[in-house]
């Protein structure tokens, strides 16, 4: 499967969307909760794509689309589905 959030993704128009901003740890105390209407929210170190705000609510951003999850794997056909088995089986 390809990776998954892909690398260099723009997290930025859906956070513009979200109505969020990102806020660096280290300047998490003196930031104000909303600038320019948007809400201050920090990155999730493990989980590229996630933030969470002041409020501790979750915002994952990252692209649905290509999750892997069984929707995705759904509307992969049977050969590519048995190429990706044998892939996984030979490590």
């Amino acid at each position: 499967m390809e990776e998954w959030p892909p690398k260099n993704y723009d997290y930025k128009p859906q956070m513009e969307k979200e109505g969020i901003r990102l806020v660096e740890t280290k300047y998490w105390k003196i930031e104000p909760d909303v600038k320019d209407g948007l809400k201050k929210v920090f990155a999730l170190p493990s989980f590229e794509g996630c933030y969470k705000d002041s409020e501790g609510h979750l915002y994952d951003l990252r692209p649905r689309d290509s999750c892997p999850c069984y929707e995705t794997l759904k509307k992969k056909s049977i050969p590519e589905l048995l190429g990706m088995l044998a892939k996984a089986l030979k490590g």
